[in-house]
């Protein structure tokens, strides 16, 4: 797999044009890398899954606020008794971003069971 050719994709996903942001876009991306290979319980990046690799960061990126000084979403809730705002995509939702695809990564996972003697 190539990283570079996953990082200039989602470049073109957020519209952004210059390499100021290119360290925190492979942190995200190489973030998404070990999500995916945990959830699907390979060492390998699967090849099919290449293609939704710059989708997934893009979506980790909009939801976990990366690149904002003052990473504001939309406003969800709005509580008045000891005072409570609730903003989408922040805190508390960053890691439910990977159920959105687990579709796609389905086929791709590894069913490997164990029985209760193994995990001694």
């Amino acid at each position: 797999m190539n990283k570079e050719s996953v990082l200039a994709d989602l470049k073109v996903l957020l519209g952004i044009d210059d390499t100021s942001k290119d360290a925190l876009l492979m942190i995200i991306i190489n973030d998404c890398i070990d999500r995916v290979c945990g959830y699907c319980r390979v060492e390998e990046f699967p090849e099919g899954l290449v293609s939704l690799l710059p989708i997934m960061a893009h979506r980790a990126y909009a939801v976990g606020g990366y690149g904002r000084a003052d990473p504001v979403g939309s406003v969800t809730m709005i509580k008045q008794g000891e005072r409570t705002i609730q903003y989408e995509g922040l805190s508390g939702t960053s890691g439910d971003w990977l159920t959105n695809f687990t579709d796609r990564l389905e086929p791709f996972r590894k069913r490997r069971g164990r029985l209760p003697s193994e995990c001694v």
